[in-house]
Parts: C-alpha cells; structure tokens; sequence
C-alpha cells in the first residue's frame, strides 16, 4: 500500500444563507456584504416563555416549499445539488462517483425531528395535538429520521462502490470526516474522497445554545467583547479531495495541497467548543505545523473555528499568543458576515482558503463592533487583502466533543511534511 500520497483539495459546491454557490461566497465577501438574518420566534414574549435571554437571530436557508418538505428529501435533494456542484468544479461527471477507489463521508447533526413538532404533545398528552398536528405526529417514526436512510439513498442516487460513511456529532463533524478522508487517500485508501453535510437548526438547537448564553442578538461577531454569540446559519455543502500525485490536466481544480491534518481529542474532558482548553488546541496546531514539515513562523494566515462565542474565541485566542505572541500572526474570519452553520462551516472556510492560495491574497473581513484588544489578535478586518506571497494558511476547528481538527493548506506542494501525528489527553 502507499504511503504519503499528496491530497489537494477539488472542486466544491455550497448552497447557504449566504450565498448559492462557492463563487457567489467568494464575490459577497470581497464585496463585504453579510447574511439577511432574522429573529427566530415571532416575538420577543415566546423567547421569554423559552427562558432565553433574547431572541435569537438566524439566517434561514430551508424556505417556502424546502422547509414544508419532509427532512430526507429535503436533505438529500440540497446534498445532491451541492455535490453536482462540486463535481462540476472538477470538471467530473457523476459517474466518477462509481470508482470504487472514491469514498464519501457524510457529516451533519443526523436525521432530527423538531422538538417544537411535538413539545406539547410529550408534556400533555393532548388530544388537541393529535387533532392539529396529525402529519408531524405521525411522521415521528424510523422511516423519517433513520441516522442511515441518507446513506442507504446516496448509495443507490449514484451506484456507490462503497456505502457513504455517517459521522453525525454535535460540531466539528465536516472536519472529522475530512480528516478521515484525508487519511484514506494520504495511506493508499483510495484516490478520491467526498466530504459532504448540511445544517439546519431546530427549536431544540437554539434552546440549548440559547440556554448556554452562546447565541446572538444581532451582534455575533467573534474576537469581539460586545458579540452575544453565534449566528446560526443553515445550509448545504461538498468538497472534493484528490489524489495530489495524478499528472495535470485530469481535473480543472488548482492544486491545493493538505499539507497535514491533526485529529485531536480531550477525551472525558468536561466542556467542549462551549469551554475549550486553549492548551489542547494550541498543541493541535503546533502538530499540524510540525507535521507539514513548517515552523510556527512560516504561516502566512490562520483561519480560526472563532465562532463568535466568547468562551471559545477566548481559548482560541490564548493559543494563538502561545505559539505567536502578541499579535503575532494574521488572522481572518468570516462568521459575522456568512453566519456560523456549525457542522459545516469548516468547509466553508476551506472554500474560502483555497480561493485565497490560488490567489494568494486573503479578502479582509468585514466588522461592525469593536475587537476586544486585550485578546491581543491581529485580525485583518476592514483593510485591504491580505498578501501571502507564497505562504501556508492554517485552518482549525472546535467540536462541542471536546475534539480539534488543525490542518495547513498551501498552493502546492511542500517538501519534508506529511508525518503521522496525533494526539489525546
């Protein structure tokens, strides 16, 4: 079996809140526009009655005839969109999706019912509920949220060699599975790999963020002291990973490297993303920099989780300096403008990175709060693009699991990286 096989990066497919393709990303944020976002209850009381502390904001993606659809249709049809997308983007068809040399991940939180669909029908026992409610009642069965369904669909939608992998988990999924990805194709596993999720969040999502203090007002901007939270932010996406050691021109996708990808788990830790250990993802990173051959000095840019929740950008921040200092290294993120769709805004990112290393500049983000400058960041916001001139972007990632995924991208290939290094405390 080979090992160390190079894995750039393919093409990818996006349908968010934000913006409908990877394309139309790129030219929203270099135009420096944000997500349309709303309240999330129709007034201000139903929060209250929720015992949240405001009334969340949120920009919705699943609308009109999307959001009255059932949940696997209406999964499956944005996965496959997105996936043609991707596919285009490689100058793929869909039968390359048949090599069985390619492996698909799936990521995303699984296949959940509304907890509003069936609230007062678990607390009271209504007859009311079963008279007004009779299709979301009965639709609270396996056969409308199977954690498998979607796969077994997928399979057959495209004549898969091999069933698609689910990793559902409460963040950070997207990167697990490109993580996974990575190492099937980095060992000799296969020649191509599919990452693929979604988001859409329910009641019983922002009940449990809003009840952690973690969800904004209308004023989620990370590194920020005056942000409230995360934005949440449905939507859809796909990212194709390559073999890096095919001859040009079998693909259009520009040669992106992953130079490496640290898995990292705080196993039994209490906490997660909510509280996370700034020593546990300082040390993902310093491995990831390690293990693409490189010093914490080579990077041009790092692309944090930095989702807008204090607690965590805090943790994010303090690990920075670690490894930095003050100020030490430019950093960039675009979650106060696209909004942060949890499982899947790593990939996002990636989009975002890999149209910078092709262009080797970085777009500045666009901020309206003030950043809290006892963080000590250097976040390249509101100023002209960043250069890189030829240097690596870092990219990390928080799960609520206690898990972080550091990767280091570069506009081809590097010498002296891709060693094996992975770590649990």
């Amino acid at each position: 079996m080979t090992v160390n096989v190079p894995v750039v990066l393919g093409g990818a497919g996006l349908e968010c809140a934000y913006a409908g393709s990877p394309a139309e990303l790129v030219r929203r944020l270099t135009a420096r526009e944000r997500v349309a976002a709303q309240p999330w209850f129709a007034s201000d009381c139903e929060a209250t009655d929720l015992r949240l502390p405001g009334n969340p904001h949120h920009a919705r993606f699943f609308v009109g005839e999307a959001a009255r659809m059932p949940v696997m249709e209406r999964v499956q049809q944005a996965l496959e969109r997105v996936i043609a997308q991707a596919l285009q983007n490689s100058n793929l068809d869909e039968a390359s999706l048949c090599d069985p040399d390619l492996r698909v991940y799936l990521a995303g939180h699984g296949m959940r019912p509304d907890y509003g669909d069936f609230a007062g029908y678990e607390n009271r026992n209504d007859e009311e509920d079963r008279l007004y409610f009779p299709e979301k009642l009965k639709g609270l069965n396996i056969s409308s949220y199977a954690q498998d369904e979607l796969a077994h669909r997928l399979a057959a939608r495209y004549r898969l060699a091999s069933p698609p992998v689910p990793i559902y988990t409460a963040s950070c999924s997207a990167m697990s599975s490109l993580y996974l990805a990575w190492q099937a194709i980095r060992s000799g596993f296969a020649r191509r790999a599919l990452v693929a999720g979604w988001m859409q969040y329910t009641l019983q999502d922002i009940v449990f963020m809003g009840g952690q203090g973690v969800l904004s007002v209308g004023n989620s901007q990370p590194f920020s002291a005056q942000s409230g939270g995360m934005l949440p932010a449905d939507g859809a996406c796909a990212l194709l990973l390559e073999a890096g050691d095919e001859p040009l021109g079998v693909t259009t996708s520009p040669r992106i490297h992953i130079a490496s990808c640290v898995s990292y788990q705080s196993s039994g830790e209490a906490g997660g993303a909510m509280t996370a250990d700034f020593r546990g993802i300082a040390t993902t990173m310093e491995r990831a920099i390690e293990a693409a051959g490189l010093k914490p000095e080579d990077i041009a840019c790092v692309v944090p989780h930095a989702n807008g929740a204090p607690a965590s950008d805090k943790s994010e921040a303090m690990a920075m300096l670690k490894i930095w200092g003050k100020n030490g290294v430019p950093v960039v993120t675009y979650k106060a403008q696209t909004g942060y769709m949890s499982v899947c805004s790593g990939l996002l990112d990636l989009i975002v990175i890999s149209d910078a290393l092709v262009k080797q500049e970085v777009v500045s983000a666009q901020t309206q709060l003030p950043f809290d400058d006892t963080l000590q960041v250097d976040v390249h916001a509101n100023r002209d693009v960043l250069p890189l001139a030829g240097g690596p972007i870092l990219k990390t990632t928080l799960g609520l699991d206690g898990s972080v995924i550091a990767c280091v991208l570069t506009h081809g290939p590097l010498s002296g990286g891709l060693h094996e290094l992975r770590g649990s405390c």
